[in-house]
C-alpha cells in the first residue's frame, strides 16, 4: 500500500482507516496515511493535507529504521 506523509491543516478531524486504524487529526501535525484511502483524497483536495513526502509501503520504511540497541538503557541492579 502506497502512502505519503501529510501536513493537516484545518479543525480537528477523525480519519477511519483500513482494519479498524483511526488517526486524528490535529491542525499543523504531520501524518502517515494511504494515499488511495477516499477521505484522504477528499482532505487533500480541500486543501486540508498537503503531501511532505510518499513511501511505498510502512514495512520498507521499518526496514529502514535504525537497529533498536538497548544502549544507555538502565535496567537495575
Amino acid at each position: 500500500m502506497k502512502t505519503a506523509n501529510y501536513r493537516y491543516q484545518g479543525p480537528i478531524t477523525g480519519l477511519h482507516l483500513a482494519e479498524g486504524q483511526e488517526r486524528v487529526l490535529i491542525n499543523g501535525m504531520t501524518v502517515q496515511l494511504p494515499v488511495e484511502h477516499e477521505r484522504v483524497q477528499m482532505l487533500a483536495g480541500l486543501g486540508h493535507l498537503t503531501v511532505v513526502a510518499e513511501t511505498e509501503n510502512s514495512a520498507d520504511e521499518a526496514s529502514k529504521a535504525p537497529a533498536k540497541t538497548g544502549k544507555g538503557v538502565s535496567h537495575g541492579g
